[in-house]
């Protein structure tokens, strides 16, 4: 957690997207930011808990430094997180079965 001036605070974190396959498991993360009320509960969260995530896709410009006081224009593409909800085992097991009728995962 961050504590900003202004009373403002947020995190930063990364979700992990694990996705087996018959033949192969493909590891993807996604950044993530949230602020508030949202950071707070998130930070409270523990490593591997299962959450469904609501936000918007975002991306931006930040300059990375280099030598000699050059500067790189990068991009960055992160989740602003909006709001999720912590999931208990039985509930993943449903969704999990869900999205895999529909064809989600």
């Amino acid at each position: 957690m961050r504590y900003l001036e202004n009373d403002k605070n947020n995190i930063h974190f990364i979700l992990a997207n694990n996705i087996i396959t018959e033949n192969s498991k493909l590891n993807s993360y996604l950044p993530c930011i949230a602020w508030g009320n949202c950071a707070k509960k998130i930070s409270k969260l523990n490593k591997n808990d299962n959450i469904i995530i609501c936000g918007e896709l975002r991306s931006r410009e930040y300059k990375k430094k280099l030598n000699n006081d050059e500067f790189e224009l990068k991009i960055a593409h992160e989740l602003l997180v909006t709001d999720f909800k912590e999931l208990k085992n039985e509930e993943w097991i449903s969704i999990f079965k869900i999205c895999l009728v529909y064809g989600f995962y």
